[in-house]
């Protein structure tokens, strides 16, 4: 769970001791200077529902036409937001949802499809865009940010060849650099160094062993964590004691 800095209420961390958070108004909200429209997509995610079993799967295609379709209907019954500058934004996954559904806008446009819309640009932030090319740039980020010495991002550079996705297990040399990479980074939180690393709820898996069900062996799941997380954390309250509605 998150403390929002978008929308007119965030949640009230302080003096919490646990159970349902409270909602509080947030003074500095981007809705004080900007209209925003807060799409939950694909459905399933947030408050979105499909009617039928059929509804439900979905691809980043049809994704995109869902949240393409539902602006051009949203506009058709509030037109007076049609002479407002639009600015299609996300972050995460949205990098690969976001420009496909500014390119239908676009289309849209250049085919005079009613309602007309202002279309200014789009906005993107720490962006999914290309399993290997964004797991690639990782290590130059490193290396600039002074996250790991000079020295490991040669030895990586020309261990791996610049590329760290899918490695060959053989490739000893390039196995052992990204091993000292993931040591030197694994206090950090990847969204952003900045900012402070808080534990998970619940232990991390084992990967080398095999997939079990949840059922068997229940007690080695941490159910609830020791203590509450810091106030500074992004993720103060694990999502699984929240209602589904505030998730």
């Amino acid at each position: 769970m998150r403390k929002s800095f978008d929308g007119p209420l965030e949640f009230q961390i302080n003096n919490y001791t646990g159970g349902l958070p409270r909602l509080v108004y947030y003074p500095y909200a981007w809705t004080k200077t900007a209209s925003i429209i807060f799409l939950d997509a694909p459905v399933g995610t947030g408050f979105s529902y499909a009617r039928t079993p059929e509804g439900w799967p979905t691809s980043d295609s049809e994704s995109s036409e869902q949240s393409y379709q539902f602006l051009r209907k949203w506009l058709d019954e509030h037109p007076q937001y049609l002479p407002v500058q639009l600015f299609i934004g996300g972050d995460s996954y949205s990098g690969i949802i976001v420009p496909l559904v500014t390119k239908k806008v676009i289309d849209g446009i250049t085919a005079k499809v009613k309602p007309r819309m202002n279309l200014k640009g789009y906005l993107i932030g720490s962006p999914r865009t290309d399993s290997v090319i964004d797991e690639n740039s990782k290590i130059i980020f490193a290396h600039r940010m002074a996250l790991i010495s000079d020295e490991l991002y040669e030895e990586l550079k020309t261990s791996c060849q610049e590329n760290y996705v899918d490695v060959d297990p053989s490739n000893t040399a390039c196995v052992l650099a990204l091993a000292y990479y993931k040591k030197c980074i694994k206090d950090l939180w990847s969204n952003n160094i900045l900012e402070p690393k808080c534990a998970p709820a619940s232990p991390s898996l084992n990967t080398e062993l095999d997939r079990r069900s949840v059922q068997e062996n229940s007690a080695d799941f941490i159910l609830s964590p020791p203590r509450i997380h810091e106030y500074r954390c992004w993720v103060n309250i694990p999502s699984y004691k929240l209602p589904h509605h505030i998730q």
